[in-house]
């Protein structure tokens, strides 16, 4: 249900992204990622990740995951 919803929102975003609207979307990927808060951010969206109850903080092991998990949906 969470995967279809965000689906959807990334689809309906880009559809806005080129159109009169463009400055709607701009501000859902403002709010949603936070992109306006630059001193936040260290090059990476994500540098933690909860596996199996435990948090994984090693970059390497932390890219891993979540390419694991992105090539997951992208085959749903």
């Amino acid at each position: 249900m969470t995967l279809k919803y965000w689906k959807e929102m990334i689809q309906e975003n880009e559809k806005l992204r080129f159109s009169q609207q463009s400055k709607d979307a701009f501000k859902l990927l403002k709010d949603v990622y936070k992109y306006n808060q630059f001193e936040r951010r260290d090059g990476s969206i994500v540098s933690k990740v909860l596996e199996e109850n435990a948090i994984v903080s090693d970059e390497k092991q932390v890219n891993r995951l979540l390419i694991e998990h992105l090539m997951s949906i992208q085959r749903s």
